[in-house]
């Protein structure tokens, strides 16, 4: 039962169309976009992303395997189903606010490898695309030393093996809601050439 109530917060919040409301709500006269059109539905991302876990924590009994299930679904519904259509956008911003409150260690990671990225690049596609690999790859591969009480991990996962594989199906969502900016900027060099 707690897996279908878990899976029934991330559909539920995932698919609110909180981009298509606040354009109908606020629309653009300009084709341009001002910081507030860019900062508002950021905004929104990061409280979806913390409602999912705000309340998979509370109504789960801070299960990490319900946690990390509403997250991903909301994540995959944010990310593939927007506007109540098949249309992708990226899903970092919810995803990376739920683990927030949960694994913030990992959170602070992907920040800090995206400002070193961003720092060499000056790209936000590379840095959005680093981060999230380094992280992912670093969230399966040091699972031991994350899945602890130390590093304010709360709720913990049940083993270290739960915990690598639902971060690198979390950070494979992210990934792949990022692939038309990926496509982007790894593959213009190729077309030119």
């Amino acid at each position: 039962m707690d897996y279908l109530i878990s899976i029934a917060i991330g559909i539920l919040i995932g698919i609110f169309p909180s981009h298509f409301l606040f354009e109908k709500l606020f629309p653009s006269d300009k084709p341009e976009k001002n910081r507030l059109q860019i900062l508002i539905p950021f905004l929104l991302d990061i409280i979806k992303g913390l409602f999912i876990v705000f309340l998979a924590k509370h109504l789960l009994n801070f299960d990490f395997l319900n946690i990390m299930l509403s997250l991903i679904v909301g994540t995959l519904f944010h990310s593939v189903f927007q506007e109540f259509k098949f249309q992708i956008r990226e899903g970092q911003t919810v995803a990376l606010a739920g683990l927030f409150l949960f694994i913030p260690i990992i959170v602070l990671i992907w920040i800090i490898i995206w400002l070193i990225s961003f720092a060499y690049k000056r790209n936000k596609e590379f840095s959005l695309t680093s981060a999230t690999v380094l992280t992912g790859l670093l969230g399966v591969t040091s699972s031991r030393i994350f899945n602890n009480e130390y590093w304010y991990s709360n709720p913990l996962a049940h083993s270290n093996n739960e915990f690598k594989i639902l971060i690198g199906i979390l950070f494979t969502l992210i990934l792949t809601s990022q692939i038309d900016k990926i496509k982007a900027y790894y593959f213009k060099d190729k077309s030119k050439g």
